[in-house]
């Protein structure tokens, strides 16, 4: 099931919800999806039916039904879950794939809440904890192969489970394919590891460009036009609504033109521009 989809390249959280809620993989509502991927993740932090209520907005009953059917549907996860705590009473630890441990001193704790904390992190330190490992015995591999090449690129930065080179344009190309190369074959699991390259002139350009919108206000010298210029800078696309609006309400514009149909010719000035305050009256009066 999840192995499958994960090597098949499927959309994970569409397929969980598929197989979980028994309904075809094209037939998966918004909130399906939802659901299973509040799941797949929260799991990684023992996920309890109230946790998921509140993600969701759902009733705790709802989340108590998904979080049973997923698991009846992915009994080795319920076995995982059972089996971390349980290694972690027995030694007092848990550990990555790669061997690093987390000491768990909180699983024989008198207080409830205590233990519990520790349960928790008995599930989620051998998954967050490898991801972590992963992470950084790329970024060894990535170093080693820039320097072996003689490359001028360098490794500047680490972000959760991405990596940030500051390469020369003529090395990009190169650079992005060796990166690749990195971080897919850096360890071998049952499932492929995927890595997404992406180039541009900064991490904002790559990651935002497209994702972002940024609506700034505020008084004279407020700082709007620094801001916007320094975004500018970064490679987003500023958009000044005031340039706009003069140029949609200009005379000769369709803007002004549909502006004097809706309200009429008395909100206009004498010089054929657009009288505001007039407009404002009509609009609002």
């Amino acid at each position: 099931g999840m192995i499958r989809a994960f090597c098949e390249g499927d959309d994970i959280h569409r397929r969980t919800a598929s197989e979980v809620f028994g309904v075809p993989f094209e037939a998966v509502t918004g909130m399906q999806r939802s659901a299973a991927k509040a799941v797949n993740f929260g799991i990684v932090y023992g996920i309890s039916d109230f946790g998921l209520a509140r993600n969701l907005g759902i009733t705790r009953k709802e989340a108590a039904r998904y979080i049973d059917l997923y698991l009846t549907r992915y009994p080795g996860i319920r076995r995982y879950m059972l089996e971390s705590v349980e290694a972690g009473k027995r030694d007092g630890y848990v550990k990555t794939l790669m061997g690093r441990r987390r000491e768990l001193p909180e699983l024989q704790s008198s207080n409830y809440n205590t233990r519990s904390f520790g349960e928790r992190v008995a599930m989620n330190m051998p998954i967050q904890g490898t991801a972590a490992d992963i992470i950084k015995l790329a970024m060894v591999r990535v170093h080693q192969r820039l320097t072996c090449e003689g490359l001028r690129a360098k490794l500047i930065l680490q972000i959760h489970d991405e990596l940030i080179i500051d390469a020369p344009k003529d090395e990009a190309e190169h650079v992005a394919a060796l990166l690749t190369e990195c971080m897919q074959n850096v360890i071998q699991l049952s499932v492929p590891l995927r890595a997404d390259v992406k180039i541009g002139r900064s991490w904002f350009e790559t990651k935002w460009k497209l994702e972002m919108l940024i609506g700034l206000t505020g008084s004279i010298a407020a700082g709007k036009s620094t801001v916007s210029g320094r975004l500018a800078h970064l490679g987003a696309h500023v958009l000044d609504a005031d340039v706009v609006a003069r140029e949609v309400v200009e005379p000769g514009t369709r803007g002004l033109a549909m502006l004097e149909q809706a309200f009429g010719s008395d909100i206009l000035t004498e010089s054929g521009m657009l009288d505001r305050r007039a407009l404002a009256a009509r609009v609002f009066g």
